[in-house]
């Protein structure tokens, strides 16, 4: 993992996985800002701070959503 960043970087996903989806998954953790999925299957997702990115990321990484897996790192700052 990178040095802790209030953006997350998330890979390893597929063209099943929408904003909408993410979004859903992630506001369940306080203090969302934004997500920004890519078209080269990952997204950046936007936390307050490290501190609730960290939150998301300690209890998101490795979790199932549809047909694929989370996989979350912090965002190179």
């Amino acid at each position: 993992n990178n040095a802790p960043n209030h953006i997350l970087f998330c890979q390893g996903l597929d063209q099943t996985i929408t904003a909408e989806i993410l979004t859903e998954v992630f506001m369940r953790f306080p203090g969302l800002r934004d997500v920004r999925l890519a078209p080269k299957n990952f997204a950046f997702i936007e936390y307050e701070d490290e501190f609730k990115a960290g939150n998301a990321l300690s209890a998101l990484h490795d979790t199932q959503v549809g047909n694929i897996t989370l996989k979350l790192s912090y965002a190179k700052k």
